[in-house]
C-alpha cells in the first residue's frame, strides 16, 4: 500500500528524516532542501488513521507494543480495526474520530450521513446545518422530487432532466475541472527502464483519447504533456509546443523498444470512464505490437503498482504541484520550462485528459465553489449558504457539486 501511496504522492521522495517517538503526540519532519513548505502535502483529508482509535477498537494496549509483541492474535485484531474503521459499512460512522467543523452524527436507514457541528472545532461554526450526504447509487429521481439535493457531484452521463434536476432550480456544468487522468508508472518491472517508460508514452494516442473520453462524458475534455501547469493556468499557452512535443505519437520507437511487451495497467471498476480509457489505449498501443492487459480494482482491494499492474490509472490534484520537483504555477517561466523538461524525462507519470466533471447546484445555494484538488466541491461546505433569493451571480455554474 506505501508503494501505492508513494506514486500518488511523491512528495514523500523528499522526506530526508523522520523523528517520531513511540506513543508521542508530535512528531519531526525534516525535508530535502526547497520542499520544506509543502508539508501539508503530506498529510492531506483523509490519509491520517487516529491510532488510539484503532487500538481502541481492536482492544490493544498500543500500535507499537502489538507490532513489537509479535503476537499473531493481537496483530490480527489490529490489522481488522486498521481496516474496518472508516469502512461505514462495517463500523458506526458516529465513532469515528473527525477533524473539521462537521462531524458524522448517524447513518440514516437509506444510507445516508447526517453531519452535524463538530463541538470540538475550534474555528468557525459551519454555515449550514445539517447536511445530509448520500452517496452512489441514491434514488435521484427521489430525492429530486423530496426537495433533498441542494448540491450534486454527479457521474458524467447522468441525464439531470431524467433525474428530475430542473434547469429552472439548478445551475448545471459540464466543463472538464483542472484534475488531470494519468497513469502513474511502476518504478520496477518493464517500467524501471527509462527508454521503455518513454516508448509506451508514445505509443498512446492522445486524440483518440480526447474523443473517447468526450463523447463518453458529454464534456470537452483537452489533452495535455505538462504535469506542472494546469490546463486553465495563464502560463500554458506559453507552453503549448511543449506539450504537444510531449505527446508526440511514435509508434516505429514503441515498436522498436516493446514489440511483444505487455503492460497491465490498474484501475478503479467503479469509474466507466477508466475502462473505456484503457480499451482506448490498448487499440493504440497494438500497432505497436504491445499487449495492455486492464487490471480492474476495488477500493477495498487496490493491489500493489509495481506487482499486480504496471501503471495506475488514476485522477490527480490539478494543483500544479508535482512532487518530484520544487517548481509550480507561480514558479517563473524558466523554472517551470526547466521542470517540465526534467520531468517528461523521467516519465513516471503520463499526463493523459482533464477530467470531465458534471455538476448540479441549487440557484439559491451560495458559495459552492468546485477545486482543483482531490476534495471536490467539499473543500468549503461549511461557507455554503442557503439565501432566500438567487444571487446575482450563482457559484454553481463554474463547477459545482451535491452533498445531498
Amino acid at each position: 500500500m506505501l508503494i501505492f501511496f508513494a506514486s500518488d504522492l511523491p512528495i514523500y521522495h523528499q522526506v530526508a528524516e523522520l523523528y517520531c517517538a513511540p506513543g508521542a503526540d508530535r512528531f519531526r519532519v525534516v525535508f530535502k532542501p526547497g520542499f520544506g513548505q509543502r508539508y501539508r502535502e503530506l498529510f492531506s483529508a483523509g490519509t491520517v488513521l487516529p491510532a488510539h482509535a484503532v487500538t481502541k477498537r481492536a482492544e490493544v494496549e498500543s500500535v507499537t507494543a502489538t507490532v513489537e509483541s509479535g503476537v499473531e492474535e493481537d496483530l490480527l485484531r489490529l490489522g481488522k480495526a486498521w481496516q474496518e474503521l472508516f469502512d461505514i459499512t462495517k463500523t458506526d460512522p458516529a465513532t469515528v474520530p473527525t477533524f473539521g467543523p462537521y462531524r458524522i452524527a448517524e447513518k440514516g436507514e437509506r444510507g445516508q450521513l447526517v453531519l452535524r457541528e463538530n463541538s470540538e472545532w475550534a474555528g468557525d461554526r459551519p454555515a449550514q446545518l445539517p447536511i445530509y450526504v448520500w452517496g452512489p447509487g441514491a434514488d435521484l429521481p427521489k430525492l429530486a422530487e423530496d426537495n433533498q439535493i441542494s448540491v450534486l457531484d454527479a457521474p458524467v452521463k447522468t441525464d439531470f432532466a431524467a433525474a428530475g434536476i430542473a434547469s429552472e432550480k439548478f445551475s448545471i456544468s459540464r466543463q472538464p475541472s483542472d484534475r488531470l487522468d494519468t497513469l502513474s508508472l511502476a518504478d520496477t518491472g518493464i517500467f524501471a527502464d527509462e527508454g521503455s517508460r518513454h516508448a509506451f508514452s508514445s505509443c498512446i494516442d492522445r486524440k483518440a483519447l480526447v474523443k473517447t473520453t468526450s463523447e463518453f462524458s458529454r464534456n470537452r475534455v483537452t489533452a495535455t504533456g505538462l504535469r506542472v501547469l494546469q490546463p486553465s493556468a495563464p502560463t500554458h499557452p506559453r507552453l503549448k509546443a511543449l506539450s504537444g512535443a510531449h505527446m508526440t505519437r511514435d509508434i516505429p520507437a514503441a515498436k522498436a523498444a516493446l514489440e511483444g511487451a505487455t503492460v497491465r495497467i490498474g484501475y478503479l471498476q467503479e469509474h466507466e470512464r477508466y475502462a473505456k480509457q484503457v480499451e482506448t489505449i490498448k487499440n493504440s498501443c497494438a500497432e505497436a505490437g504491445i499487449t495492455v492487459e486492464a487490471v480492474p480494482l476495488t477500493a477495498t482491494n487496490y493491489g500493489t503498482l509495481g506487482e499486480d499492474y504496471d501503471a495506475l490509472l488514476s485522477t490527480l490534484s490539478g494543483f500544479g504541484r508535482n512532487g518530484l520537483s520544487k517548481a509550480d504555477q507561480a514558479s517563473l517561466l524558466p523554472e517551470i520550462l526547466r521542470a517540465e523538461k526534467e520531468l517528461q524525462q523521467a516519465m513516471w507519470t503520463i499526463p493523459l485528459t482533464t477530467e470531465p466533471r458534471a455538476i448540479a447546484t441549487l440557484k439559491n445555494l451560495d458559495n459552492v465553489v468546485d477545486n482543483p484538488g482531490n476534495v471536490g466541491l467539499s473543500w468549503n461546505m461549511d461557507r455554503w449558504v442557503e439565501l432566500d433569493h438567487i444571487p446575482e451571480t450563482t457559484s454553481a455554474t463554474d463547477t459545482s457539486t451535491k452533498k445531498s
